[in-house]
């Protein structure tokens, strides 16, 4: 009986910690993406000076993120996301801002199916 007891100890831990690092997780990848966002919105409209900015406090965001994603996350296109962010320091700096644009855009899409591909689902798991 007390194997029992232990197995399902163990059991509801993992499920609930399962929960709780996801939600982490959910909050961390929406933040980072609605970073990503205001900055695509500003990137037509700022001045170079503060694209520049907006971009490295984006690229400080994911990189605090980043940390925590690599503990409980084993994704491949983690490391494609890092890259991704970090280029953008390059062409903030440049002024293509059409590029930026359309980087950032890219980073909301692989933001998104990263977040899709962690959450708790029965495809997901089986």
């Amino acid at each position: 009986m007390k194997r029992v007891i232990v197995a399902l100890s163990l059991l509801a831990f993992a499920v609930v910690s399962a929960f709780v690092f996801t939600k982490i997780l959910i909050d961390n990848i929406n933040s980072v993406s609605a970073d990503v966002s205001h900055l695509s919105s500003v990137s037509q409209t700022a001045s170079e000076k503060e694209l520049v900015d907006e971009t490295r406090a984006v690229i400080a965001k994911w990189n605090n993120a980043q940390k925590f994603l690599k503990i409980i996350s084993v994704h491949e296109n983690l490391t494609e996301i890092n890259r991704t962010i970090n280029s953008l320091n390059d062409i903030s700096s440049s002024g293509n801002r059409e590029l930026l644009c359309e980087k950032c855009n890219e980073i909301r899409v692989m933001l998104s199916i990263f977040e899709s591909d962690e959450r708790i689902s029965i495809e997901n798991i089986f």
